[in-house]
């Protein structure tokens, strides 16, 4: 099955329950839940960036008082990481603090040209989803440095996609 482009609350997302091309999100930086990523990342605890939620929470909906109770338990954030030469992540990877402690996975990765480095982009702990928080990605069997940042990191402002001509 391949990505479909949904609208739920605040905005549109790309779902793919069948494993699609990661290529398409990474690339337009948005968020993409698929069916090989795990059924915790397909919870409505989930939140896109640090403003956006899944779901309109000005709506009522069945499940609401107990999802506000719950709280947001990951937030999905973009990492440029120093991996390997010779490999890439393409999700899944495991994500940890310098102590060692499992904070998240990645959900998608490949190689950005415009960075020269691995990209990512994967659900962490809200605290650590903090432009500038420094984590480990488990890559081959190793530990390599993973840096948050901005969403969109090449065209934050999307003025690269909005000059005419």
């Amino acid at each position: 099955a391949g990505a479909d482009t949904v609208t739920l609350g605040l905005g549109s997302y790309v779902v793919d329950l069948g494993g699609g091309d990661d290529t398409l999100h990474l690339g337009a930086q948005k968020s993409m839940i698929d069916g090989g990523s795990g059924t915790d990342l397909l919870s409505v605890n989930a939140s896109i960036g640090v403003n956006t939620l899944y779901v309109d929470l000005d709506k009522e909906f069945y499940g609401k008082a107990a999802m506000l109770e719950k709280g947001v338990r990951s937030k999905c954030v973009t990492f440029l990481i120093d991996g390997p030469k010779d490999a890439d992540p393409w999700g899944r990877e495991a994500l940890y603090t310098e102590a060692g402690e499992k904070v998240g996975r990645l959900t998608s990765g490949g190689y950005s040209v415009a960075f020269q480095q691995s990209i990512g982009m994967g659900y962490v702990k809200p605290e650590l989803a903090v432009v500038g928080t420094k984590l480990k990605v488990k890559i081959l069997n190793e530990f390599w440095e993973a840096e948050v940042v901005e969403d969109s990191p090449y065209d934050p402002k999307n003025a690269r996609i909005r000059v005419d001509g």
